[in-house]
């Protein structure tokens, strides 16, 4: 259902402009369309698989973002993309669902030796090499993201105050050392036009166009393929940054009431699978999924709403975008397969994701 939203709102932008390019919506249909068999098939893969496989898939990962780094296709001042003909994939969406599967694994593996400072820092670096060839791309909202899974995980884990605020210190000293010798300019005045709102810069320009958008659709929006700020091109990157202002735009407050109830049943449902787990590995697999969710919906939703600087992650599953559209709907396949585990076993659990 969610993505049918996504499907939906890019449709009416594209015939909201005049409907003569509807590539995009288009593509995320086929995408969609694969996504879901993908989907289909994971739920009756093993989820145990993933955990044997998860020390492989890591090392792949970090050699594919390498490549990426050195030989990947420039996107927008990112070179962030591995492109074969038309097709282009973006490999740091796969790094989230690889970054949930091998921190799940790690903390599985120790469950019993979590308040360890040992092996807190391990899983830190396992995280952390991850994104810092996200951050050279440069990425640093993925970056981000990415440190923020491990971060969630460890809080939900349940960590000694005294290294909660040696990890607080030491992000604060990461994040001065990148601010003056890694960020781009672009990145620095995302950061900066946060805190100083009223400053005429284009990234201020974009989240005011957001945030007029949001507002304009007061409680039931003005109808699919109407507002002006997404169909008379005011709002930039209106089907992938932005589309919460765009469905906001259209379909007011209701409609974003309906998009997080949808959100919020499936997390109900992930949280009645998580207390029945009878096994660590599919317990952080869920909690990851959770956090990873979480993170990616209230970064998207603030960048609209002037909450937290423009970083450019994608709202899941809604977006368009193939990469992270075939990532999310593969992460909920495993999810799902846990589910069926679980079911197997005597309980009855309904279906986890609603796709």
């Amino acid at each position: 259902m969610v993505s049918g939203i996504g499907l939906v709102t890019l449709y009416s932008v594209a015939i909201g402009r005049g409907g003569g390019d509807l590539y995009t919506f288009q593509k995320q249909l086929i995408i969609a369309a694969v996504g879901f068999v993908l989907y289909l098939g994971l739920s009756f893969i093993d989820f145990h698989s993933w955990q044997s496989m998860s020390r492989w898939l890591y090392v792949a990962m970090l050699a594919l973002l390498a490549v990426t780094l050195v030989f990947g296709q420039v996107v927008n001042g990112t070179r962030g993309w591995i492109g074969v003909g038309s097709l282009r994939f973006q490999p740091v969406e796969l790094a989230k669902l690889v970054g949930v599967i091998v921190l799940a694994s790690y903390f599985a593996r120790r469950s019993r030796e979590l308040d360890l400072l040992s092996n807190l820092a391990q899983s830190f670096f396992v995280a952390a090499f991850l994104a810092a060839l996200v951050f050279f791309q440069p990425d640093f909202g993925s970056a981000a993201l990415l440190l923020a899974l491990w971060a969630g995980l460890v809080l939900v884990i349940g960590v000694k105050r005294k290294y909660f605020i040696v990890a607080t210190i030491t992000a604060v000293v990461l994040f001065a050392v990148a601010w003056f010798f890694l960020f781009k300019p672009y990145q620095k005045e995302r950061i900066a036009t946060f805190f100083s709102p009223t400053a005429v810069t284009s990234a201020t320009y974009n989240v005011r166009q957001a945030t007029i958008a949001v507002g304009a659709g007061q409680l039931v929006g003005r109808g699919l393929g109407e507002g002006s700020q997404s169909q008379l091109r005011f709002l930039p990157e209106a089907e992938t940054d932005f589309i919460f202002a765009v469905i906001a735009e259209q379909l007011g407050f209701a409609g974003i009431v309906v998009l997080l109830g949808v959100f919020g049943i499936m997390y109900v449902r992930m949280f009645i699978l998580l207390n029945r787990c009878q096994d660590w590995f599919a317990a952080f697999l869920i909690l990851g999924s959770i956090i990873l969710f979480s993170v990616e919906i209230f970064v998207n939703a603030g960048m609209s709403m002037g909450l937290v600087p423009v970083v450019g992650i994608p709202f899941p599953l809604v977006s368009a975008g193939g990469s992270s559209l075939l990532v999310h709907l593969a992460l909920l396949g495993i999810v799902q397969n846990i589910a069926r585990s679980e079911g197997s076993r005597g309980y009855q659990v309904s279906k986890v994701a609603t796709v």
